[in-house]
């Protein structure tokens, strides 16, 4: 578990209890969306006018927008729950090359829910030209970059150790082998988790502290934003923490010799093949 092994222990595995933070989560967030859109249809109704900067299709849009992200991020959590899960279960989509195993699926689908945030980052920060919507920007390409390494990850043939992971070798050109880089960088899967673990952590941050700046003002749309956001950036944290924990290399065995080769462990978390 790397050095997250003081996180309490639940359900089969770190991971499948990850993914069960991530589902409740997304569901969250799907109702978060839910509340500003009836909203605006209500306010359509009574023909009031809405006192928001963007006009209302605008902002319809965007919470439409967050909806359907948050909606792939759901199916992708509760495609992870089956693949992590103990007994393993046949793969949804097993005949379709793309989607042959459920842990690519939910890899596909975070992929999904996660490119949107760019495109609406860029346009948040072209209505609100201040540093939190800037940071908003890289914080949404590298929440991008970070799936993609799950959908990258998850195919067969880059599982196993064996197959040259795409950012421990540079990691290793520019810092050389430092425990940090060998042993917390040691594959694309587990990169990935720790960078979102960090995404989440600074979103929550920030998200609290634009609570408290919401209060000040009294502001209940504000209010609402923040508490929604900073709740469901919690939860994400706890889930990219279990996953963080569950994609460690296990280095307490390691099977015979076969020829001159020398076994290697790949990182399933299910079982450990040796070559």
């Amino acid at each position: 578990r790397g050095s997250l092994k003081w996180l309490p222990v639940y359900c089969s595995n770190d991971l499948v209890h990850g993914s069960w933070w991530f589902v409740w989560g997304s569901i969250g967030m799907v109702l978060v969306a839910m509340a500003p859109l009836i909203d605006i249809c209500v306010v359509s109704v009574r023909n009031d006018i809405a006192d928001d900067i963007l006009p209302p299709e605008d902002v319809k849009i965007s919470w439409s927008m967050l909806m359907t992200s948050s909606f792939f991020f759901a199916v992708g959590s509760w495609a992870f729950v089956r693949a992590f899960e103990e007994p393993h279960v046949r793969p949804l989509f097993w005949w379709y090359k793309h989607f042959q195993n459920d842990e690519l699926l939910g890899a596909w689908l975070f992929l999904f829910g996660t490119l949107p945030s760019v495109p609406y980052a860029l346009v948040s920060f072209a209505e609100y030209p201040d540093l939190f919507h800037f940071a908003t920007i890289p914080g949404s390409i590298v929440m991008v970059f970070a799936t993609w390494l799950f959908v990258r990850a998850c195919y067969p043939g880059n599982h196993t150790a064996v197959s040259a992971p795409l950012v421990l070798p540079r990691l290793k050109k520019l810092f050389g082998s430092p425990l940090w880089v060998t042993r917390h960088c040691a594959n694309d899967w587990l990169f990935a988790c720790w960078l979102i673990l960090w995404g989440n952590l600074f979103a929550t941050v920030l998200a609290f502290l634009s609570l408290l700046t919401a209060l000040a003002t009294m502001d209940p749309k504000a209010v609402f934003l923040w508490v929604s956001s900073f709740i469901n950036s919690g939860v994400f944290l706890v889930g990219s923490a279990y996953f963080v924990a569950g994609k460690y290399l296990r280095t307490d065995y390691c099977g015979p010799m076969i020829g001159n080769n020398v076994c290697t462990c790949t990182i399933y978390w299910r079982s450990y093949t040796h070559y």
